[in-house]
């Protein structure tokens, strides 16, 4: 049996110095270089009124939302990005899809 796919689901806010549309085309540039992880399926981004950020990536298995976490680390291309998030405000959950609605 397959394992199920998973959602990945940060929350964290930006560094105080950063702006939202700043902190968005920073997200643009970078997503190429997150893009590119094999078994990445989708990628959202969300930000309520108090300044919380929410990301949610859905991959295809624990496995390579493991191995792309640890590729972008060290990513270069994606250093701006890690630079603009406040590390101290950061959660990060894995949860795997048991359900969904059939295309």
């Amino acid at each position: 049996m397959q394992p199920p796919p998973v959602l990945e689901v940060l929350t964290y806010r930006l560094t105080p110095s950063l702006t939202a549309p700043d902190y968005l085309a920073i997200v643009r540039q970078t997503a190429p270089a997150i893009a590119c992880n094999p078994g990445l399926i989708s990628r959202s981004l969300t930000c309520d009124d108090t300044g919380t950020w929410t990301e949610v990536s859905r991959w295809t298995s624990q496995a390579q939302a493991n191995a792309a976490g640890q590729a972008v680390m060290t990513d270069p291309d994606v250093a701006p990005l890690m630079a603009a998030i406040d590390m101290a405000s950061l959660t990060m959950r894995f949860v795997p899809i048991l359900w969904q609605n059939p295309d």
